[in-house]
């Protein structure tokens, strides 16, 4: 997953039933790019209309509507969390071919009112699902995921090298080496990377 982390130029709720209200805020607006899931050799959701939830202390994250969710991939559980400014979240297990991620998906089925719009939407986890793919380029990739879902070698890269370096010149370095793209994609995706990383310029 490759989501632009910086600030937000859409609605910000301002959550006032908590105590920490003061210091969160909540954002909810589309994705520009398709999203793609999969999961145990199979399509789970494939949507051009995939919003995107920011909120403080969280990274951001997909949510799908359940029209471009394969529903019978899901099955309902009684695992319920709750979150003092959304509400309680339901979950499912997702089930693609012979595997199965257990309470990998959720929704806000009656979020609170500053979270409304998320109603009707399914998020997942992305570390549960095999692979994730942005207009059609893959993005992510379990490391234990099947062989058909590494068949990118920048996602394999990051997942056995790229945690290692300690700066978004590091990277660049590491990344040369390898000498999987042309200087201007590389350039690219390793400041792409170094800020998901959270890693300086040094």
């Amino acid at each position: 997953m490759t989501l632009d982390t910086s600030k937000s130029e859409g609605r910000v709720h301002a959550v006032q039933s908590h105590q920490s209200a003061d210091t969160y805020g909540m954002d909810f607006k589309p994705y520009d790019k398709r999203v793609r899931v999969e999961f145990g050799g199979e399509v789970i959701a494939d949507s051009a209309r995939v919003m995107v939830l920011r909120e403080t202390r969280h990274l951001p994250c997909f949510y799908f509507p359940r029209a471009d969710i394969r529903m019978a991939a899901l099955t309902r559980t009684a695992h319920v969390t709750h979150c003092p400014f959304k509400g309680n979240a339901s979950y499912w297990t997702v089930t693609g071919g012979d595997s199965a991620a257990e309470n990998a998906a959720w929704s806000y089925e009656a979020p609170f009112e500053p979270a409304v719009e998320i109603k009707d939407y399914i998020a997942f986890y992305q570390d549960r699902m095999d692979a994730w793919f942005e207009d059609g380029e893959q993005v992510f990739a379990r490391e234990d995921a099947p062989a058909s879902a590494r068949e990118n070698p920048f996602i394999d890269w990051l997942l056995r090298e790229a945690w290692e370096a300690a700066t978004s010149r590091e990277l660049t370095r590491r990344r040369a080496a390898v000498g999987l793209e042309r200087p201007d994609d590389l350039a690219r995706d390793v400041r792409a990377v170094g800020r998901a990383l959270g890693l300086g310029d040094r």
